[in-house]
């Protein structure tokens, strides 16, 4: 790829396809036993989240660290593991950046959580959506209903 052509895929990219693109960056920089390695990889990845959904509008930060909290319980472990297969990392991952898409008003239907996290997404929501963007809330509610969450 030449100066201009990546020049004009990066004017062109998303914040979530940037997003994505990282992660699989950042999926591959991954030695598979190297305990040092992994760290870095999940701090990277937790920097690179709080970072992108930090930038969202209208979003309490409470909200934030109640769902990194859950992510870290749930994936966190699946990430640190040098047991775990490369599709359990890249579902790790993509349960970030399905996230972002959520709270970024760009959640497509073929992206799509567990009914365990939907209702870990929908009561993270229901807890802050008093100090929520009303538009956003609606969107997210939106989803939900759609999803059969609600």
């Amino acid at each position: 790829m030449n100066l201009s052509s990546s020049l004009l895929f990066f004017l062109i990219m998303t914040d979530l396809d940037k997003f994505f693109s990282d992660t699989s960056g950042i999926l591959r920089s991954i030695y598979k036993n190297d305990a040092s390695s992994l760290n870095e990889a999940r701090s990277r990845l937790l920097n690179l989240f709080t970072r992108d959904f930090s930038r969202l509008p209208g979003i309490p930060a409470g909200l934030e660290e109640e769902l990194l909290n859950y992510w870290d319980e749930k994936y966190g472990a699946v990430l640190l593991s040098g047991q775990s297969s490369a599709e359990q990392k890249e579902e790790a991952v993509r349960w970030l950046g399905n996230v972002l898409a959520l709270f970024s008003g760009c959640f497509e239907e073929d992206m799509d959580f567990s009914g365990e996290d939907w209702n870990e997404l929908k009561e993270a929501v229901s807890a802050e959506s008093v100090s929520m963007d009303i538009q956003l809330l609606s969107e997210i509610m939106s989803v939900f209903v759609s999803r059969g969450v609600l």
